[in-house]
């Protein structure tokens, strides 16, 4: 299961249901849930109920695709035929830092390197 938004659609005992929109992902081997919009009880009798659930879930899917731009895994390049200048001031062995930089800083938790 991949981190997905959608409508959630909780049943009561008296007929009405109430509804969210959550956020289902993955750590480690664990499925968490994180509410992201709570809409309230709607009554399923009422007139305008498949009004109200088709206009929910066009929002949930508007937000699935913002989330899906914002979480876009960061690709990084390097070069194995440049090289650096030993004499270049600019020059640091940070190791990983620089990577782990870029990481934190997109809020990625995918990153893919790319030998060229």
């Amino acid at each position: 299961m991949e981190d997905t938004i959608h409508l959630k659609r909780s049943k009561r005992k008296d007929g009405r249901e109430y509804i969210s929109i959550i956020r289902t992902y993955r750590e480690g081997k664990r499925t968490l849930t994180n509410t992201h919009l709570s809409l309230g009880y709607l009554d399923p009798a009422s007139p305008d109920y498949d009004e109200k659930i088709a206009e929910y879930l066009a929002l949930a899917e508007e937000m699935e695709a913002d989330h899906l731009k914002e979480n876009v895994p960061l690709t990084l390049e390097f070069s194995k035929r440049k090289k650096v200048d030993k004499k270049t001031a600019n020059r640091k062995n940070v190791g990983y830092a620089a990577l782990l930089d870029k990481f934190f800083a997109a809020r990625a938790r995918t990153v893919v390197l790319t030998a060229t």
